[in-house]
């Protein structure tokens, strides 16, 4: 990911505009940003996050990028560690996943949180056996897609039923 400091070098690069142009295509949409700022970025980044949000507003104005990467980028130049990537889960959630019911997503992480705990081999072996009833009772608590789950189980060696009734005693 660029810095901040090289995506306005860049910018003034490939646009040929000075400072004072990069700042008035700021002006030109609301926001006052200085070209001595400008300058400063460019040549010696950031020292600190801008006090005023509207900063981050004007730089995604004059560079033409979301308010996002702008952000993203003054933080590499701040030093902070935006690399770092989320788990391939993560990154293939559709946008769509907003929309989910709150008991639809609690299921879903119950179901993932005991994913994962499960893979843990310092785990006791009763912890395993309340693992797969959390999985059944996910699997229950989510629309028909989650219920598949539940056959998923049945190849663990546990019995959905039981771990079910189970679950509900509790």
């Amino acid at each position: 990911m660029q810095s901040i400091s090289e995506l306005i070098r860049a910018e003034r690069e490939s646009s040929g505009l000075s400072y004072r142009d990069l700042a008035s295509r700021a002006e030109s949409v609301g926001f006052s940003l200085k070209f001595q700022y400008l300058h400063e970025l460019a040549n010696t980044g950031p020292k600190s996050w801008p006090k005023n949000p509207d900063t981050f507003r004007a730089l995604a104005e004059i560079l033409k990028m979301p308010v996002r990467e702008i952000i993203l980028a003054y933080a590499v130049d701040l030093g902070l560690d935006v690399e770092k990537t989320n788990s391939e889960l993560v990154t293939r959630m559709p946008d769509s996943t907003d929309k989910l019911s709150k008991e639809m997503v609690e299921a879903i992480l119950t179901l993932i949180r005991t994913a994962v705990e499960e893979k843990s081999f310092h785990k006791p072996e009763g912890a395993l056996k309340e693992n797969k009833e959390q999985l059944v009772l996910a699997a229950d608590s989510s629309s028909s897609t989650g219920k598949e789950n539940v056959d998923d189980l049945e190849a663990l060696g546990e019995e959905p039923q039981l771990a079910r009734q189970r679950w509900r005693r509790k």
